[in-house]
């Protein structure tokens, strides 16, 4: 029964930190994993949604009529466009993520996150240095693998903007 709380309590913890800092690590690895699950969510609900809706169109009065429910079909349908563009914006970062992370394997960068990001670049850098003239690179990364290091380096030189690259405390490449 405390599960669900614990849950609850570190998601609003979590989505505060998200939203004040720029968050590393673990914690970076697991918003975005948080981020992709709403892909699965959102989809549902599309899913769920769309069969509210035809069920009280009923084209072709196909289906029995339904008695004692009253949904506001403005009000669905809004619900509907928002779990869509929840679903797009969800497929979008995981598509982007994993382009980045796996040459655009979804389904093992997902694999990669469900151990949150074990060995992984956070991605946020990848965002940066196509979008930032001057990046700085710094924290503990002993943990990376040459290979995802070999991902963000190929990501620096692809990059049309980025003039400037530093990194700080570069003990974790020895």
């Amino acid at each position: 029964a405390l599960g669900p709380v614990l849950c609850f309590g570190a998601d609003v913890v979590l989505n505060v930190c998200y939203a004040t800092t720029e968050p590393t690590g673990a914690a970076f690895h697991y918003m975005t994993l948080r981020k992709l699950t709403e892909l699965l969510e959102a989809t549902a609900q599309c899913f769920f949604q769309g069969y509210i809706a035809i069920r009280l169109a009923n084209p072709g009065k196909i289906f029995p009529e339904v008695h004692g429910a009253s949904v506001d079909p403005w009000l669905l349908g809004a619900s509907l466009i928002f779990s869509l563009r929840g679903v797009r914006e969800a497929w979008g970062k995981l598509t982007e993520y994993a382009r980045y992370h796996t040459g655009g394997d979804r389904r093992s960068f997902l694999v990669k996150m469900m151990g949150l990001g074990k060995g992984l670049v956070p991605s946020h850098f990848f965002s940066q240095l196509s979008t930032r003239r001057a990046v700085t690179i710094e924290g503990r990364w002993s943990g990376t693998s040459m290979a995802e290091l070999g991902n963000l380096g190929r990501a620096a030189r692809a990059s049309l903007v980025l003039e400037e690259l530093q990194i700080l405390d570069a003990a974790w490449l020895l």
